[in-house]
């Protein structure tokens, strides 16, 4: 049996685009923002970031990871995304 490997930054900003609105765009961007600059790109896409529901981050979470996940949202994720 031969064992083949994808590196998922060899697909197209389209195909990544897809998978991405497959998942949440809250915890794709905390998840992605800052990786590298490929995945960084896509998950800035105005077509996945228009709508941002920052009440997800309450739903299940401490007040201290609430505060931290708040402070990247506000000081590094949302600086990095441009509406044009």
């Amino acid at each position: 049996m031969t064992h083949s490997t994808a590196d998922i930054l060899t697909l197209s900003d389209e195909i990544l685009l897809n998978i991405f609105n497959e998942l949440d765009n809250m915890d794709v961007l905390y998840s992605l923002i800052g990786v590298n600059r490929i995945l960084d790109r896509v998950a800035r896409d105005t077509s996945f970031t228009q709508s941002l529901d920052f009440l997800k981050i309450l739903d299940n979470t401490n007040n201290l990871k609430i505060n931290f996940i708040l402070d990247r949202f506000c000081l590094d994720i949302i600086p990095r995304i441009k509406h044009y």
